[in-house]
C-alpha cells in the first residue's frame, strides 16, 4: 500500500484503519549498529530481536542480490518498539533507503497465515528495497536520491521504479514473501478465494488490475492477484527473470511509463498479452468455483473475525464510511440486534452490556497499542498490549504482543501456553484450543494434548459443545469450511468461498464469506462430506531455512539524531523565461529516524535577484522546534539590488497525533543593513484543534478551531492582532457534505487579509477563500461562510495512458465578510467542480476548476492544480 507522509514510501502489509507513524516513537532509547549489509537501529530492549533480524537479512540479501541482479547501497533495518502494535510496515528509497517494519502483527495472525512475523516481513520489505532501489547510476551519484524528475530538456527519473503499478511492486513483494518463507498469503485459501471470486466476476480486467480503484477490495487485490501474477510468471520464466524485470525497468529513466514496452524487452511479451494469458490460465478454476448458498445475515465492505459466546455470535459489520456496528445473532431464537457505534475493526466481543473489538489504536499521542476498544474507540486499559482471542468469564486468552516481533505467544492470563499459528479459543470444557508450528504441519492441541495434524494453512473457527473443531483451510479451488470430529476430517458444506465460522446450533453455522463485492455472513445448514484441505504451493520451489541461523554480534552505539544526518538528495532545477534563465538547487540532509532535517536551498530568478536559505528542524518529541537563516531582495526598497536578511525560530507541541492537533508559534527577526533600528521582530502563536467522528450511520460531525495571535514591532509602529476562525462539517447522505465557517479576527491598527490560495476541508471538500481586491484598513474582520459538496463516482481508467479519474466532486459556497471600522461588506459566490485524478496508476492529484463571483471584483474562472504525493 502506497503511504503518503512526507516523502514517497511503500507500505508492505496493510488494512489497520489508523495512520502510520512516519518514524518510530520518539520517548524510546534507540541504538545503532553497523553491518557489512548496512545499519540496524533498534529500541533498548530489542537487541536479541535484532541480532536474529541481522543473521536473516545477511542470509536473505545473498539470495536476492543474485536474483534481482543487483547489490543495495547499504540500507538502514529499522525495528519500530513495541510501543508501535499494529500490522504494517513499509519500504522506500527516498530520502534515505530503509525498511522499518512495527511488531504488530499477532492483531492479523490468521489473516497473515504467518509461522515468523520478522522473517516474512523482511521477505516482503526486502522485495520492496531491491525493486525501487534499482536507479540510474550517474544521476545517483550526482543528485541522490531524487524522487520526483530532473528537468533537462526532458525529464530525467532517477529511481523509474517508483512509478510502477501496486500491482507489480506489492504482487512481487507478496510473490517473494510466499517464495521465500514457504507459506505467507499466496498460500493461504481465503487469498486464493478472493482472487477467484473476483475473476469469476470478471472484474479483473487490465485497467482494474492496473489501477488504484476505489471499489471493494480497496486495493487488496493488487497484493493478492498481483502476487498470483508474479508467480504465474515465475511458473514460465523462473523466478530469477521474475524479479531481474525490476532491473530493466530500472534503466528507464527518460520515461518510465512504458510498461509494454518493459515487458517486452524483458519477457518477449507486452503485458496486456501476458496478463490476459495468467488470466486465462485460471479461468477453468473460476469456473470450478462454488459460492456457498445461505440465508444473509449481514453485508460489509471490511472484515473481521466471526466472536460469540453460549449465548450469541458477534459479528463486525461496516459500510467503510461512515459506521462500524456490533450485530449480535441469539443462538436459541436467531434474532439480530445491533449496536450502533464506531467500532475499530476486530474481532467484536460483548459482556456487561456493552461491545468491543479487539483492534490496535492510538491509546495516547505517542502509542499505538493492542487492547479492546469500545464503540468510541476507546480502550480497557486492562487489556492493552494484548492481541484478545477469547474471553470466558474471568479469564482472558491473549497474544502477548512485545513479545511476538517474531512469533505469535500465546498466554492464558498470566500462564504463558507458548507460541502459536493460529487465534486460540476456550472450550466448553474450559481448556485451550491451540494451533503450532511443528515440522511443517500445522498441529492442533487441547491444551497440551496432541489431537490431529495438518500440512497446509489452517486456522481454528470455534470449538462445539461435544469438543468437535471448526477450522477454514485451502480447497482446490478457494477456502472452505472442515471439522474436526470422532477422531476424523471432513468439510462441511462445499462453498470455496468461506473464510470464517461458528457454529450455532445442531447442523447451523454462521459463515462469512468473500464476494465479488463485499464480506457476507450467511447462515446455513451444512452436511458432512469427504473432502480434504489442499496443499497450496504459489513459491514453486524450497523455501529458505532461517532456522539453523547463528544471531550476527552487533556491535552497536546509542543513537544520535543529529550525528546520524546523511546526505539525501542535491535537486537542481533551470527553466528560460522572456526575461531570462530560473535557476535553484536544494539540498536535504536527513537522518535514518527522520528525527531531525538540514536544508539548504538558493534560487536566482530571472530579474537576477537572488534567494537563500538554510534551515533545520528536529520532530523526534511532541516539542518539536528549528530555526532558519534566510536572505532576500528588498522589494520595498525598489533597489533590486539591495538584501534583506532574516531569521526564524519555531517550536511547536502536537497535542493529538491521531487528529493532528497542535499548538506552534514563530519568533522572525527582519535585519536591514541599512536601517537597522526599524528592523522589525515578528512573532506570532497559533493552536490548531481538528476532530471528525461518526454519530450514527450516514452522519459524520468534523469539527475544527485555530486561534492565533501576532504581534509586529519596529520603531515605526507597533501591531497587535488575534483571530480565531471555527468549522464544522455534518454528513448528510453517504458522500455528501454540509459546511458552515466562521471567522474573527482583530488588529489594533490595520489587518490585511492574505489567504489567497485553496483550503481543504477534509478529503471531501475544497473551497477558494474569500479574495479581496486590495487591502484594507480596519480594525476588525468578521466573516462566514456556508458549502454543500458532494462526490460522485465516476471511474475511468486505462491500461496504455499512466492517468485515470476516481471521482468528480461539484460544490457551491457563499462566503461573506464584514470589515468591522468601516462597516463594508463583500460577498463572494462560487461553484467548483474537481476531477479527482490518479497519475501513474497509482498517485492522487486533483484539477480543480471554480467560477467565482465576488461582489468587489469582476466575475473570474480559477483553475487549480494539486499533487497528491
Amino acid at each position: 500500500m502506497i503511504k503518503k507522509a512526507k516523502l514517497l514510501r511503500t507500505a508492505a502489509i496493510f488494512l489497520l484503519p489508523i495512520a502510520l507513524f512516519p518514524v518510530v516513537p520518539d520517548d524510546e532509547e534507540y541504538f545503532i549498529a553497523k553491518t557489512q549489509y548496512g545499519a540496524i537501529i533498534y529500541a533498548r530492549g530489542d537487541e536479541n530481536l535484532s541480532q536474529s533480524a541481522a543473521a536473516s537479512w545477511r542470509f536473505l540479501r545473498e539470495r536476492y542480490d543474485k536474483e534481482f541482479g543487483y547489490d543495495l547501497d547499504e540500507p538502514t533495518l529499522i525495528l519500530a518498539s513495541s510501543k508501535n502494535q499494529f500490522a504494517n510496515a513499509w519500504a522506500g528509497s527516498t530520502p534515505l533507503l530503509s525498511m522499518q517494519y512495527y511488531g504488530g502483527g499477532a492483531g492479523m495472525l490468521d489473516y497473515f497465515g504467518y509461522v515468523d512475523w520478522m522473517e516474512m516481513l523482511l521477505a516482503h520489505e526486502g522485495a520492496h528495497l531491491y525493486q525501487l532501489d534499482s536507479k540510474n547510476e550517474v544521476m545517483y551519484e550526482l543528485f541522490g536520491r531524487n524522487h520526483m524528475p530532473l528537468f533537462a530538456g526532458i525529464p530525467l527519473w532517477t529511481f523509474p521504479n517508483l512509478f510502477l503499478p501496486d500491482l507489480f511492486l506489492e504482487g512481487n513483494a507478496v510473490f517473494n514473501e510466499t517464495r521465500v518463507t514457504g507459506w505467507g498469503r499466496l498460500n493461504g485459501g481465503r487469498h486464493k478465494a478472493l482472487f477467484l471470486v473476483l475473476l469469476k466476476a470478471n472484474l479483473l480486467d487490465t485497467e482494474r488490475a492496473l489501477n488504484n480503484h476505489i471499489f471493494f477490495p480497496y486495493m487488496e487485490e493488487k497484493y493478492i492477484v498481483g502476487g498470483y501474477f508474479q508467480a504465474y510468471l515465475a511458473s514460465q520464466y523462473g523466478a530469477d527473470r521474475v524479479n531481474g524485470f525490476f532491473r530493466t525497468n530500472g534503466n528507464r529513466f527518460i520515461n518510465p511509463f512504458l510498461l509494454n514496452k518493459s515487458f517486452y524487452q524483458h519477457f518477449g511479451a507486452d503485458f496486456n498479452t501476458l496478463f490476459d494469458r495468467f488470466i486465462n490460465s485460471h479461468r477453468a478454476d473460476a469456473d470450478l468455483f462454488v459460492l456457498q448458498k445461505g440465508e444473509s445475515v449481514s453485508k460489509s465492505q471490511i472484515d473481521a473475525p466471526l466472536g460469540g459466546d453460549e449465548n450469541a455470535l458477534f459479528i463486525y459489520e461496516s459500510d467503510g464510511k461512515t459506521f462500524a456496528d456490533i450485530l449480535i445473532l441469539d443462538r436459541q431464537t436467531l434474532k439480530i440486534k445491533r449496536v450502533r457505534g464506531s467500532f475499530s475493526r476486530g474481532k467484536p466481543f460483548c459482556f456487561e452490556g456493552e461491545c468491543f473489538t479487539a483492534a490496535a489504536l492510538y491509546t495516547s499521542a505517542e502509542t499505538i497499542e493492542t487492547s479492546l476498544f469500545d464503540r468510541d474507540r476507546e480502550p480497557l486499559k486492562s487489556f492493552n498490549g494484548k492481541a484478545i482471542n477469547d474471553i470466558s468469564g474471568k479469564r482472558t486468552l491473549y497474544l502477548k504482543t512485545n513479545e511476538s516481533f517474531k512469533k505469535a505467544v500465546l498466554y492464558d492470563q498470566n500462564r504463558r501456553i507458548g507460541e502459536v499459528v493460529s487465534y486460540a479459543l476456550y472450550g466448553y470444557d474450559g481448556a485451550v484450543y491451540s494451533v503450532r508450528y511443528e515440522e511443517g504441519s500445522r498441529v492442533f492441541y487441547r491444551g497440551g494434548d496432541r489431537l490431529f495434524s495438518i500440512k497446509t494453512e489452517a486456522f481454528l473457527n470455534d470449538v462445539l459443545p461435544n469438543g468437535d473443531l471448526l477450522f477454514t483451510a485451502p480447497t482446490f479451488n478457494g477456502n472452505g469450511l472442515f471439522i474436526f470430529s470422532e477422531g476424523g476430517l471432513l468439510r462441511l458444506g462445499n462453498g470455496d468461498n468461506v473464510i470464517g465460522a461458528k457454529w450455532v446450533r445442531e447442523n447451523l453455522y454462521l459463515l462469512q464469506t468473500v464476494t465479488a463485492d463485499g464480506y457476507e455472513t450467511l447462515l446455513a445448514r451444512l452436511e458432512k462430506n469427504k473432502d480434504k484441505p489442499t496443499r497450496l504451493n504459489y513459491g514453486g520451489e524450497e523455501a529458505l531455512d532461517f532456522a539453523n541461523l547463528t544471531d550476527e554480534t552487533l556491535d552497536a552505539v546509542p543513537y544520535n539524531a543529529f550525528a546520524n544526518l546523511r546526505f539525501s538528495y542535491f535537486y537542481p532545477s533551470i527553466g528560460f523565461s522572456d526575461a531570462g534563465m530560473i535557476g535553484s538547487a536544494d539540498f536535504l540532509f536527513v537522518d535514518p529516524l527522520e528525527f531531525n532535517t538540514l536544508t539548504l536551498s538558493y534560487a536566482h530568478n530571472a530579474d537576477g535577484e537572488e534567494i537563500g536559505r538554510a534551515g533545520y528542524e528536529n520532530r523526534r518529541y511532541r516539542l518539536f522546534y528549528g530555526a532558519q537563516g534566510y536572505f532576500s531582495p528588498d522589494n520595498d526598497s525598489g533597489d533590486k539590488d539591495k538584501r534583506k536578511f532574516g531569521t526564524d525560530i519555531h517550536i511547536g507541541y502536537l497535542i493529538d497525533r491521531d487528529n493532528v492537533s497542535q499548538i506552534s508559534a514563530i519568533a522572525r527577526k527582519l535585519f536591514d543593513p541599512n536601517d537597522r533600528d526599524n528592523a522589525p521582530l515578528i512573532a506570532s502563536i497559533r493552536y490548531d484543534y481538528a476532530l471528525y467522528y461518526p454519530l450514527a450511520p450516514e452522519n459524520e460531525t468534523g469539527v475544527s478551531l485555530s486561534i492565533g495571535g501576532r504581534h509586529n514591532e519596529r520603531k515605526s509602529e507597533r501591531e497587535f492582532s488575534y483571530g480565531a476562525k471555527a468549522e464544522a462539517r455534518q454528513r448528510l447522505f453517504s458522500q455528501l457534505y454540509f459546511l458552515l465557517g466562521a471567522k474573527y479576527s482583530r488588529s489594533d491598527s490595520y489587518y490585511v487579509l492574505l489567504e489567497e490560495s485553496p483550503a481543504d476541508i477534509a478529503d471531501e471538500i475544497n473551497f477558494e477563500l474569500l479574495r479581496l481586491p486590495y487591502r484594507y484598513r480596519t480594525d476588525r474582520i468578521v466573516g462566514c461562510k456556508a458549502a454543500l459538496s458532494a462526490a460522485i463516482d465516476m471511474p475511468v481508467y486505462s491500461s496504455v495512458i499512466p492517468i485515470g479519474l476516481h471521482r468528480i466532486k461539484p460544490s457551491v459556497a457563499y462566503e461573506r465578510l464584514e470589515l468591522g471600522e468601516i462597516k463594508y461588506l463583500i460577498e463572494e459566490k462560487s461553484a467548483t467542480v474537481e476531477f479527482d485524478m490518479l497519475f501513474t496508476h497509482r498517485f492522487d492529484f486533483s484539477l480543480r476548476a471554480a467560477y467565482v463571483h465576488n461582489s468587489e471584483t469582476s466575475d473570474s474562472w480559477i483553475v487549480t492544480l494539486a499533487a497528491g504525493f
